[in-house]
């Protein structure tokens, strides 16, 4: 690895552009929203001050980014330049946020951090650390790992924000190795050890997995709860049923969201029996939450316990946990026990429908033979104006396939392959068997 080099006196390779030349687009909306909230009497203010210092302009516009005014905060920033006004480290992560906001490709960051070292700043951590966050979240890996190798000073949000780049990019093995290479620096907090954690859900436990989970116990991380969980979270997705009962055994505080995990890998499993004697040991120890109720309805679900099913639903109704996911969950469940009577009353009570809920009612009606039913609700649908899914579409081939109404039934295949929600071949064979069926 290349020695750090000296960001005040080299000549910066980062994508740089004059800020005072650079051409803007316009903000013609930011405009409308400016007059019709509460930025405007703080403009007005601060153009009544003659010379504003860098805290005022700092303030200024920072509170259009907070606002979503961030053309017009960039626009304010390009004036702060061409009046030659002095920065401090607080300036530059106020205006990489707006660019980042924006949905800005690296150049306009890097002009940032090219002001950040012409002023002075290059070498302060914090300068360092905002523009690594706004490398990776730019998708530049290779400028943020040229900065943190060129900083003299790294300290544990330096090193983590690299690692995290590393990991939500895929590559978990150059994250690890950065993480065993901060070890001899300094010590990983809890947060480091959530980013590296969450990379190694989909690799094998012996890699990356157990060292993390040894390191844990050493450094005394394990002891925070959501380290717990997260490693918890990993035996419960790539370990064996063993592994996951000890690890749970073996928890020193166990909360809904540990008890979640193991319900959640029961189910996986499809052990209902487990999951339901589960949900009954876990109130002898912590209040089950909205997602413990959705999770053990989605198991009684795929076995259609209706008794089970409506205590639970009972329960929710008296300790307040029915949410729109709770109740889209037993929607399904009841429509799958063909008490479509309850799955409409959900429906109805359900404020906020997305796509989920009305596929499930829709998948209710047809799954029970109630054709026209689903195909008036995806009328309805429409008129609500929410965006089917892929599986929606492809229920409806069948509903209008039953109900003879083969041209309606072709208009929605046709919809399916104009979305690319699949491949026209495998399309075309599901029409061929839905029409074949109605024949």
């Amino acid at each position: 690895m290349p020695g750090p080099s000296d960001p005040e006196t080299s000549p910066c390779t980062y994508p740089c552009l004059d800020w005072v030349q650079t051409p803007f687009p316009s903000f013609e909306g930011d405009h409308f929203v400016f007059s019709f909230n509460g930025v405007e009497s703080a403009a007005l203010v601060f153009r009544s001050i003659q010379e504003p210092n860098t805290m005022l302009w700092n303030l200024i516009i920072k509170s259009h980014v907070d606002s979503g005014l961030l053309g017009l905060a960039l626009l304010l920033y390009k004036k702060m330049l061409e009046l030659g006004v002095s920065h401090d480290c607080f300036t530059f992560p106020i205006v990489n946020r707006a660019v980042l906001l924006l949905g800005s490709d690296a150049t306009y960051s890097g002009m940032v951090h090219c002001v950040a070292i012409q002023m002075g700043f290059g070498m302060d951590v914090y300068v360092g650390n905002t523009m690594i966050d706004a490398y990776v979240k730019c998708g530049r890996l290779d400028y943020a790992r040229k900065l943190f190798d060129e900083m003299r000073q790294r300290d544990l949000v330096t090193w983590t924000s690299m690692i995290s780049g590393y990991v939500s990019e895929g590559n978990v093995a150059c994250g690890f190795s950065l993480f065993s290479e901060m070890r001899r620096e300094l010590e990983p907090n809890a947060v480091t050890m959530l980013v590296m954690l969450q990379g190694c859900c989909d690799i094998e436990i012996s890699v990356y997995g157990e060292p993390l989970h040894g390191y844990g116990i050493k450094s005394g991380l394990l002891n925070d709860g959501s380290v717990q969980n997260s490693i918890f979270r990993m035996y419960a997705k790539l370990g064996t049923v063993d592994q996951v009962e000890d690890f749970f055994i073996e928890l020193d505080r166990r909360d809904a969201v540990s008890w979640n995990i193991r319900i959640s890998f029961h189910s996986w499993r499809g052990d209902v029996v487990k999951v339901i004697d589960l949900f009954y040991e876990m109130q002898g120890e912590v209040a089950p939450s909205s997602e413990t109720l959705t999770l053990v309805t989605s198991a009684l679900t795929k076995h259609g316990i209706l008794s089970q099913g409506e205590s639970l639903h009972c329960l929710a109704t008296k300790s307040g946990l029915c949410d729109d996911v709770l109740q889209t969950s037993l929607l399904d469940f009841y429509a799958k026990c063909g008490e479509l009577g309850n799955s409409d009353k959900l429906f109805r009570e359900i404020p906020h429908r997305n796509s989920i809920t009305w596929g499930a009612m829709m998948f209710g009606f047809i799954q029970n033979g109630y054709f026209n039913e689903a195909v008036v609700l995806f009328g309805r649908m429409q008129a609500a104006g929410v965006e089917p899914g892929a599986e929606i579409l492809r229920s409806l081939v069948d509903a209008f396939a039953n109900l003879g109404a083969l041209k309606l039934g072709k208009g929605i295949h046709g919809c399916i392959i104009r979305k690319s929600f699949c491949d026209a071949e495998k399309c075309n064979t599901h029409l061929e068997t839905s029409l074949i069926t109605c024949t």
